[in-house]
């Protein structure tokens, strides 16, 4: 609101007061578990925000893989100690 920015009906994406577009949201993936989704936000209209508001803006980029001790050929015909998982935290703050 403070930006003037609006949605258009039946969409998530915002838009100027002028009707150009400000930001664009779009979804990567079929079911659930592979499903992502991405929102591109003008750059000058996120620096305005911070701007006016004195702020930065911090990103935190996180993620888990599972981990496999001894490899991911080790799953095949293995027995299930052979088989030794844990889920690896990832992660990464950017200023």
């Amino acid at each position: 609101e403070k930006l003037g920015l609006f949605l258009k009906p039946q969409s998530s994406d915002l838009y100027t007061n002028d009707e150009k577009i400000a930001s664009i949201t779009f979804g990567y993936g079929e079911d659930f578990n592979d499903k992502t989704e991405f929102t591109y936000l003008q750059k000058k209209i996120l620096d305005k925000y911070l701007l006016e508001k004195g702020c930065k803006i911090v990103w935190m980029v996180w993620g888990q893989k599972r981990y496999f001790k001894n490899g991911i050929k080790s799953l095949s015909g293995g027995s299930p100690k052979s088989d030794e998982r844990k889920y690896v935290d990832i992660h990464k703050i950017i200023f």
